[in-house]
């Protein structure tokens, strides 16, 4: 009968059949290492006689198989063409066609299998993440029997990203902080720059993270994800920012400008010095970022609405604010210290290729100087015309005689003895006092 239908064979029913099945084989087991000699003890025979499987206990009275039988009903399942059979493809089998054969009946072995569940009442995030919190225990519990399940489906894929979110997202943003500060110690050079800017955009993250519930957006994994590359978003507004700060130096000419107010310290000096040179352009970057994500607004999907648009729009404004007006504010308290000194900053340096007109003469040695005062009058206030005049003396017994190489008249009067005097003078006029003339 078995080889004419190899579908189903049933002398008895299942249970039955499988019950005087599993008997049989537990006697066998037990009479072959007897008749073959390998055990002759009494002792061991009544330890094989503890295997006997007498056939009321084959079953369970839940229904469940004894575990030495347990191939054996799965070959009578998946033959039963109302039961097992549609099934088998949500079966591995470790060789399938022993399903289809009567040889099967002691070897059908699975490599695993597929089975499905209804849960109710899953009407908010905490419930099914502590269903599948709970599903987890029970599946270690399982695993130390050998049996090894992995949960599936709508509820697990779903609400699986709402376990350890805020573990992963603080792990996260602590890597993107030491990534902030090595980089932060080579292009804003230097240390003071680098914790402001670390502050701003811990402020960001706090400010984000605090009014995402305000938008009914949950810490799932995109909202980890998008504040984590918000925090790089947000570096385009702190790093501009802080570097032109610390390359921000002021001079006296700043100090005595429009641009100090009343009682202004360097440091607020050097804010708005900062502010007026990158105000305007980082600025700009916040506003074409929020232009480049506006067309998410009009998405049909909520969503992305939600989770991309809504989300950037608070990256963008809370990151503008700390890093532009926050940060250079914190660093007007604690302003770090320039690469440029006061010294350096006043500095004028001195005028090239300047021509000294070098005679023997000692009136043109004293126009060579002259030419040097006016060369380097940039240095000093605004030249005054001397009041005092000087006109040299003539007379009608004037005879020109030449003397050394210069011209010298009759009266004793040189001159270069005129020059000299009004280059004296200049140098008083040039110089802020006498001691500091050349």
């Amino acid at each position: 009968f078995a080889d004419r239908h190899t579908t189903y064979i049933a002398p008895m029913n299942s249970v039955e059949f499988t019950a005087a099945y599993c008997s049989g084989l537990s006697v066998l087991e037990i009479a072959t290492p007897i008749l073959s000699g390998e055990v002759t003890t009494l002792e061991g025979i009544a330890e094989l006689g503890a295997t006997f499987i007498p056939p009321t206990q084959a079953w369970s009275p839940n229904g469940i198989p004894n575990p030495k039988c347990f191939n054996n009903t799965l070959w009578l399942f998946f033959i039963d063409p109302t039961g097992g059979v549609l099934y088998r493809d949500k079966i591995f089998f470790v060789d399938p066609t022993q399903v289809t054969n009567t040889t099967g009946f002691d070897n059908v072995q699975i490599i695993s299998t597929s089975n499905s569940f209804q849960v109710r009442d899953i009407d908010d995030d905490e419930v099914a993440v502590q269903l599948i919190l709970d599903l987890r225990e029970r599946l270690d519990e399982w695993a130390k029997d050998e049996i090894y399940a992995i949960p599936g489906g709508l509820v697990i894929d779903l609400f699986s990203q709402y376990i350890g979110a805020q573990e992963s997202l603080l792990i996260n943003l602590v890597y993107v902080s030491i990534a902030i500060v090595l980089c932060g110690l080579v292009f804003l050079l230097n240390p003071i720059a680098v914790i402001v800017a670390v502050v701003c955009n811990t402020a960001m993250i706090i400010e984000v993270y605090g009014f995402a519930d305000w938008f009914g957006l949950r810490i799932n994994g995109v909202l980890v994800l998008n504040i984590v590359i918000a925090v790089a978003l947000t570096m385009e507004f702190t790093a501009h920012i802080g570097r032109a700060f610390v390359l921000t130096y002021v001079t006296e000419r700043d100090r005595k400008s429009s641009i100090a107010l009343p009682f202004s310290d360097d440091g607020q000096i050097r804010m708005k010095k900062t502010l007026r040179e990158m105000f305007t352009p980082v600025s700009l970057g916040a506003l074409t970022t929020i232009i480049g994500v506006s067309p998410i607004a009009a998405a049909q999907f909520p969503y992305f609405r939600q989770y991309y648009f809504t989300l950037y729009v608070m990256i963008v404004l809370f990151g503008w604010l700390n890093g532009v007006i926050f940060q250079v504010v914190i660093l007007s308290f604690i302003p770090p210290k320039p690469f440029v000194n006061e010294y350096q900053s006043s500095y004028v340096p001195p005028p090239q290729n300047v021509q000294k007109v070098t005679s023997q003469s000692p009136r043109a040695d004293a126009l060579g100087k002259h030419q040097e005062l006016q060369t380097t009058k940039g240095n000093y206030a605004e030249e005054e015309k001397p009041k005092e005049t000087y006109e040299t003396p003539k007379g009608d017994d004037v005879v020109p005689q030449e003397e050394d190489g210069y011209v010298a008249t009759s009266t004793g009067y040189d001159g270069a003895q005129d020059l000299e005097v009004k280059t004296e003078v200049i140098k008083r006029k040039h110089t802020r006092t006498d001691e500091d003339a050349p």
